[in-house]
């Protein structure tokens, strides 16, 4: 029983050891330590987008392939806004998360965590956003584009 364990660990070794090194070359070296990120997408370039928080406001950043920061973006309000998800469509991007902000120009906050979603095109600019809830918390974690 050791020794298939033991063959089942050095098994594994050479993935673990090539996942962190292709995670650590990904990850751009400007991100500050107060930034989360939930979700990423391919780019309309080669690069990839990434959405999550910065000091809880929603932050949207484009990177190229040589992950050199092309633009950052935020869109929220006074409350706490975050972001989960990112796809690309087929003239922009559609994000999603919550927003707890009542102060958002254009959407309204119905009660705690609105869920959220925005649309933007490849150069970061608002095309339109939404929210959705009642007086509890309503949250989208993910999207999912579907060809039809």
């Amino acid at each position: 029983m050791k020794k298939v364990l033991l063959f089942i660990i050095f098994l594994f070794i050479p993935f673990l050891v090539n996942a962190v090194e292709i995670k650590s070359s990904f990850i751009p070296e400007e991100i500050k330590i107060d930034e989360y990120y939930e979700g990423i997408s391919k780019g309309d370039d080669e690069g990839y987008v990434i959405v999550g928080s910065l000091a809880n406001d929603t932050l949207i950043k484009k990177y190229n392939y040589n992950n050199e920061l092309i633009w950052s973006k935020s869109y929220s309000g006074s409350g706490i806004d975050y972001l989960y998800d990112v796809e690309m469509i087929s003239d922009g991007y559609i994000i999603v998360g919550y927003t707890e902000s009542s102060d958002i120009d254009g959407v309204s906050n119905s009660g705690k965590k609105d869920a959220y979603i925005i649309k933007i095109d490849f150069k970061g600019e608002l095309i339109w956003k939404k929210t959705f809830g009642g007086t509890l918390d309503e949250i989208f974690y993910d999207i999912e584009v579907l060809n039809d």
